[in-house]
């Protein structure tokens, strides 16, 4: 089969949506908040300006959201902007705020190689590339009673219908 021209262009080059999200939407803010980490945490000196200005996504991945809040790892390949030719791979925990825009863009750490993290994203819900909560049959109805003690806690006393 042969793809015309015209298809070409629907093909994502993204492997899920929460990687276009993040390769598309966020990867300025965090490059920007970075940035900011490094200059405040000069313990952190393998990661700099030089490097991150010169990033580039490679994958997302750990991705847990609560509420409002999305937690990733972004894993890039940075190169020193002296030396093109030394290549590190970097992972950048991050939190992304979310409501009808973004709200703001944190970055809890950032570490040499590639990091996976989950510990810091603790007490959220595991999701995969397209936000699709990843709950197992084991948790499930763990996961339905905080939800409903969350936001229909009559329905946990006694049995109501739940509107929807």
């Amino acid at each position: 089969m042969t793809i015309t021209p015209v298809a070409r262009q629907y093909i994502s080059i993204y492997k899920s949506e929460l990687e276009q999200f993040v390769f598309e939407i966020c990867l300025q803010p965090i490059k920007e908040q970075s940035i900011q980490y490094t200059e405040a945490h000069p313990e952190a000196d393998f990661v700099g300006t030089e490097w991150i200005s010169d990033m580039k996504p490679l994958s997302v991945k750990d991705a847990a959201i609560d509420e409002d809040t999305l937690a990733f790892v972004l894993v890039s390949e940075c190169s020193d902007s002296l030396n093109r030719n030394k290549k590190e791979k970097i992972s950048f925990l991050c939190r992304v705020t979310i409501t009808d825009k973004i709200e703001s863009v944190t970055i809890v750490y950032i570490q040499k190689g590639e990091a996976s993290e989950t510990s810091l994203i603790e007490g959220r819900v595991f999701v995969d590339g397209n936000l699709v909560p990843d709950i197992s049959p084991e948790t499930l109805d763990t996961e339905a009673d905080a939800f409903l003690a969350q936001y229909y806690s009559d329905a946990l006393d006694k049995p109501v219908k739940v509107p929807i």
